[in-house]
């Protein structure tokens, strides 16, 4: 069995450009901002995390997976709607985003292995942001372990569990 490991590289603070209305939007020009000043990653591909900071902390708001260059996908018009009607729910807060690559090789793209992480990452996230966008694939497992996967407080023994499997 292959196995694809992942980078992460973020997060990337998305600028927002001023409306007429006196708002602020994400646009395409907004993309095209992130692009020019991140251009080694914007060939790349694997799955993608949109997320609003407030100060220190900050909660994921969608997870999108993509086999064509993130450049090509991340700020399209459907992706667009989204973040902006999400900002706007939300209120205040910085848009930010996380980028999961997939190493770079030649030859096919493993796409089996970007759709599994999706839906891990789908499914993780929704346990931190009830509200998150994403409809497909939030269905949880009906199991959880507190303090260590989907919610609670965890107490020592969970802790150490934690580490143990290197969820931490």
């Amino acid at each position: 069995m292959t196995t694809t490991n992942f980078t992460v590289y973020g997060p990337i603070k998305i600028h927002r450009d001023r409306g007429r209305a006196g708002g602020s939007y994400i646009t395409r020009n907004s993309g095209e901002k992130v692009w020019a000043e991140h251009p080694d990653i914007s060939g790349r591909y694997g799955c993608y995390v949109f997320g609003v900071r407030n100060g220190k902390s900050g909660k994921p708001a969608y997870i999108g997976k993509t086999i064509r260059p993130f450049s090509a996908r991340v700020f399209s018009d459907d992706n667009l709607r989204r973040y902006n009607e999400y900002l706007l729910k939300v209120g205040k807060g910085t848009p930010i985003l996380f980028l999961l690559m997939a190493p770079e090789k030649k030859g096919k793209r493993n796409q089996r292995h970007v759709s599994k992480l999706e839906r891990f990452l789908i499914q993780t996230a929704s346990a931190v942001n009830p509200r998150l966008i994403n409809v497909q694939g939030k269905k949880t497992e009906g199991w959880s372990i507190t303090g260590v996967l989907g919610g609670g407080w965890p107490n020592a023994a969970a802790k150490t569990f934690r580490g143990l499997l290197k969820l931490v």
